[in-house]
């Protein structure tokens, strides 16, 4: 049983007051780690970079699914520009039908361009706001599980290397 000072129960496991996840993993990590080294001052830095590459997970990618939007978005506006452009190549000026035929296909080509780096850029905007959104979190998460397992979680664990804990 794992308390703070003011008596609440922090960690129990006939309680299980911390529902399993990451954090509750990592303070179990914490408790093998001292238990192990006889519950002297414990270093919690490596447990805590592997907790914190653990939170962070797959954020990374989400820069790379925003980096791609935008890039398929540029790659659109190329075909589109493409497909504006190819009309050209054959034609006669003095043909009226033609040019006709040719303004309608460049401006399809124009909207293609247009509609392609529109999504894209829409497309990156959204899911690096969700990404952000989410880092944010991941970083409140880790901070809050420091000031847990630093707060309550190691003092108690020292306390029982010097002999004073239940």
């Amino acid at each position: 049983v794992l308390a703070a000072p003011d008596g609440r129960k922090v960690l129990d496991a006939s309680t299980a007051s911390l529902p399993r996840g990451l954090v509750r993993d990592h303070i179990e990590s914490l408790v093998t780690k001292a238990a192990a080294q006889d519950y002297r001052p414990v270093d919690q830095t490596l447990l805590l970079r592997t907790l914190a590459d653990r939170l962070r997970g797959s954020n990374g990618f989400g820069a790379f699914v925003s980096d791609t939007l935008m890039k398929l978005g540029l790659l659109g506006t190329i075909i589109g520009f493409i497909i504006m452009l190819a009309p050209i190549a054959g034609l006669d000026a003095a043909d009226k039908v033609a040019m006709r035929s040719s303004m309608g296909l460049m401006s399809d080509g124009m909207a293609v361009a247009m509609y392609t780096t529109l999504a894209g850029l829409v497309g990156s905007i959204l899911v690096r706001i969700q990404y952000y959104m989410l880092d944010a979190a991941t970083q409140r998460v880790f901070s809050d599980a420091v000031v847990l397992t630093e707060t309550y979680v190691t003092p108690v664990l020292e306390r029982k290397g010097a002999g004073t804990a239940s």
